[in-house]
């Protein structure tokens, strides 16, 4: 019997509210999820909060609490937001102060210090205050702190380092290099996409040094201990990283492990695909069977999104302007992991406006209008079999028909090969040409006239058309959670067939003759982009208003108008 799919997503540092990075990484592991369980597959999703730190302990204590209390404040702020976006297909909301992952995390550490693998020394070096870490001479830089003190800076940040010396736990790391190397050449895929591969591949050719894992507890007290020494606090790399096992019941069971895939931001790569594995081969245990690194999303010039810029809205003043699907829709039929994405109202407005109100809602409007399908029910006739066997001589429309269903039978194919490696933007594009493909379909048969010169024809295009609108509504479950089944419902088609399988996702599956669905209704209003407020940091002197831009015409029949050495924290 096979295990559990096993899907994570990084943890999130409880330092702030979440942000648009955040959403992103749980919508697609969410996304993912969800597509493996309407394959029949159990998957089983894990997410959650990083808690340790001095950054948390110094916040907790400015605002007067404990850092417990201000972690329980924090980790229930995540746990609501996902609440409101509909991400609740995770199993698990892991925290590393859960006493499971404190025995986790102690426990790998033992297994690591018995295999010989954790010393202890005095360190000395350049240290980010900042980002609680030592940083190698090859990410600094010349620079000035806020006094204007000339200091030592990262490369990337900026960040005022300080010379610093203490004893700590060191991790051997630099006994892993060549085992890296090994690995990473026995499994070219196993970091997607490639290229990010390499990157690690050549930072490893350059040489490691070993990890300072530990921190003295009279600095950070707000953390796992070390097992065996009252003294220290084990710094975030064992701590956060074993989340992972925690959450498949290691060492308890291992039902889960190892993980199918993790999902992380291109900021934690190499803690991921260098630590993470290092700490695992030093303990004896499997690897995960795959990295999809994703990039950031920026706004639409290109510049980072932030308020004080004037740049951005917040995820939830978006999902309030456009709806969950909408953003959601965005979010996953633009995202690559080549590069970073751009993001920003007025983009959000025409992605949505074009597939989903104009291509998607249209068709389901023509799929199921009574001035169309009068008799509500799906078309039946012996020309429809015709079509189905691929048999020749079915009318005027015979070459855009057999186009159609030949490319809505290889559509799950397509999707399924996409989502083998989270590849959403290419599983909606696949899509998203049919739906065009369908309409184009209807543009070119005029069903609506066909009604009153051709029942054998009119059958034929609205059984076609209802039939692919069924097969890509199903597709779209796992991406459209809250829209999609409003498409399977208004088709009529039942909940046991809200699958995804190569028997169900074939065209002809559907029966002729039954009952459409009797929801009806606009699947997605067009957003008119006049009522899109920007987001604005401040106040600002109003402008005179400009004139309206003359708008365009409705198609017919629409209804629906429609790397750095410091660790960089999931933040």
């Amino acid at each position: 019997m096979s295990k559990p799919y096993y899907i994570t997503t990084p943890i999130y540092y409880v330092n702030g509210v979440p942000h648009i990075g955040h959403i992103y990484t749980t919508t697609l592991t969410d996304c993912q999820t969800l597509y493996q369980r309407f394959k029949g597959v159990d998957a089983f999703m894990l997410t959650g909060c990083d808690e340790h730190g001095m950054k948390v302990q110094t916040t907790a204590e400015n605002n007067g609490v404990t850092p417990q209390q201000w972690c329980d404040q924090v980790a229930e702020k995540f746990k609501q937001c996902f609440t409101e976006f509909g991400l609740t297909n995770y199993n698990r909301f892991i925290r590393t102060s859960d006493e499971d992952h404190i025995k986790a995390a102690q426990n790998i550490w033992s297994i690591l210090d018995k295999n010989g693998y954790i010393y202890k020394a005095r360190y000395e070096g350049w240290y980010n205050v900042s980002d609680e870490c030592f940083v190698t001479d090859t990410n600094l830089k010349d620079g000035v702190n806020k006094k204007g003190e000339a200091c030592k800076v990262t490369i990337d940040g900026d960040v005022p380092c300080v010379w610093h010396s203490e004893e700590n736990y060191m991790f051997k790391l630099t006994a892993f290099k060549d085992k890296l190397l090994e690995f990473y050449e026995q499994n070219p895929s196993v970091i997607v996409p490639s290229f990010r591969q390499q990157e690690i591949i050549q930072f490893l050719q350059t040489g490691l040094q070993d990890l300072s894992i530990s921190r003295s507890k009279a600095k950070i007290h707000w953390g796992i201990e070390v097992p065996n020494d009252a003294d220290h606090t084990m710094y975030v790399w064992i701590d956060a990283l074993t989340n992972y096992l925690t959450g498949a019941g290691w060492p308890a069971e291992n039902k889960l492990w190892p993980a199918d895939v993790h999902v992380i931001g291109k900021d934690i790569i190499r803690f991921h695909c260098v630590y993470w594995p290092a700490f695992l081969m030093g303990a004896g245990i499997e690897l995960p069977k795959k990295f999809f690194v994703h990039g950031w999303w920026v706004a639409a010039d290109n510049r980072k999104i932030g308020k004080s810029l004037g740049n951005a809205s917040s995820p939830q003043e978006m999902a309030q302007k456009f709806g969950l699907d909408a953003l959601r829709y965005y979010m996953l039929s633009e995202a690559t992991p080549e590069s970073d994405c751009q993001i920003s109202d007025d983009l959000v407005v025409v992605k949505s406006n074009a597939d989903l109100a104009n291509a998607l809602g249209n068709l389901l409007n023509r799929c199921v209008m009574s001035k169309i399908l009068p008799d509500q029910i799906v078309p039946k006739h012996e020309i429809i079999d015709k079509l189905i066997k691929n048999e020749a001589e079915i009318g005027p429309f015979e070459t855009q028909l057999k186009d159609l269903v030949a490319n809505v039978n290889k559509l799950f194919g397509l999707v399924d090969a996409s989502m083998e490696n989270l590849r959403t933007k290419d599983s909606l594009l696949a899509i998203m040409a049919v739906v065009y493909q369908i309409n184009s379909l209807l543009q070119v048969s005029e069903p609506w006239k066909l009604i009153k010169s051709s029942t054998e024809q009119h059958s034929l295009i609205m059984y076609t058309a209802i039939e692919a609108m069924r097969i890509v509504g199903t597709l779209l479950l796992p991406f459209l959670p809250i829209k999609a089944p409003v498409i399977l419902r208004q088709l009529g088609i039942p909940e046991s067939d809200w699958k995804i399988n190569a028997k169900i996702l074939t065209f002809g599956y559907l029966q002729q003759g039954v009952p459409i669905g009797t929801e009806k209704g606009i699947l997605f209003q067009r957003i008119e982009m006049e009522k899109v407020e920007p987001v604005k940091p401040e106040p600002k002197p109003k402008k005179e208003p400009k004139e309206k831009k003359e708008k365009k015409p409705k198609a017919e029949n629409t209804e629906a108008v429609q790397e750095t050495a410091e660790p960089q924290k999931q933040e």
